[in-house]
């Protein structure tokens, strides 16, 4: 099993580009926040979230099966963590940074890190969730 980045900026920058994959692929996968990776019989269509774009498409899960991130080991921390930057509400970086052991002091100087949700306007969403991957890149996160 390939092992994701630790590094919240490249974290995010997987997690974006295997959601752009799994956009790519309407009739196996729907994007929802609300599911980490579940198969949907009457739809017969993969809900992912964030983090279960990267099981998909990273870590290779097939759509027709149910995952959750206590089922990956070493790369559950990073799932969990990019779960947190998918919804963009105040406190989530910190959160995100948090599950990947950056200490409390240094996570909450983005307390205040927002973005849109992916329901209200996907292409902003990627936009702006890459703009933070920029700023925690050049803070060394």
């Amino acid at each position: 099993m390939e092992k994701l980045p630790d590094k919240l900026s490249e974290l995010i920058r997987v997690g974006l580009a295997d959601m752009r994959a799994v956009e790519k692929l309407p009739k196996m996968y729907a994007v929802d926040m609300g599911n980490w990776h579940r198969p949907d019989a009457e739809s017969e269509k993969c809900s992912v979230c964030l983090a279960g774009a990267a099981m998909s498409i990273t870590l290779g899960v097939e759509p027709t099966s149910n995952a959750y991130p206590h089922q990956f080991g070493e790369n559950e921390a990073s799932l969990r963590a990019l779960n947190c930057c998918a919804w963009g509400d105040p406190g989530d970086i910190p959160e995100a940074l948090g599950e990947l052991g950056v200490n409390e002091d240094e996570a909450n100087k983005w307390r205040n890190t927002t973005h849109c949700r992916y329901e209200e306007d996907r292409e902003l969403f990627r936009d702006q969730l890459g703009q933070i991957a920029d700023e925690l890149e050049a803070a060394g996160y």
